[in-house]
């Protein structure tokens, strides 16, 4: 086994100069995700919360089983936020990944058009942006996950 040497101390000068570098990255960083969740608001603002017609074509479909169906998919999809808030305050990429696609389709289902959208965008960036902030678009999911349990009628 090797022995190494132990490493010179930083200077409280270098220790300063690292931390506001870090702190500059930091910012950088939560001023790109909030900037990016507005983006995402501004691109679903044309989007139902719910597509009456899809709602109305299920309801018609299944009859009195859509009120168990719609119980599943919003007790099923708040765990599943909860389980991607802990994924994203971890910077857990892939499992942000793939729990935003688990509730996508859940979402589509419904035809929940702007949560499909926003969980698109969370699955893409995940996968595809080191990086990325998470927080400011399932901090929007999660808005619109309520809306849209309302629009349900739950």
């Amino acid at each position: 086994m090797k022995a190494t040497q132990p490493s010179t101390p930083a200077s409280s000068q270098e220790q300063a100069a690292a931390l506001r570098r870090f702190r500059g990255k930091a910012i950088r960083l939560l001023k790109a995700a909030k900037q990016e969740a507005a983006m995402m608001r501004g691109l679903t603002d044309n989007l139902e919360s719910i597509r009456a017609d899809q709602l109305a074509m299920l309801r018609r479909e299944m009859g009195g089983k859509i009120d168990e169906l719609v119980h599943l998919f919003v007790v099923t999809t708040g765990e599943t936020l909860a389980e991607l808030q802990d994924a994203a305050r971890a910077h857990d990429t892939g499992r942000v990944s793939a729990l935003a696609h688990r509730v996508r389709g859940s979402a589509a289902n419904f035809g929940a058009m702007r949560m499909m959208a926003i969980c698109e965008r969370l699955e893409t960036s995940a996968n595809a942006e080191a990086g990325h902030e998470p927080a400011p678009l399932v901090e929007l999911l999660a808005r619109e996950y309520q809306l849209v349990s309302r629009a349900l009628g739950t």
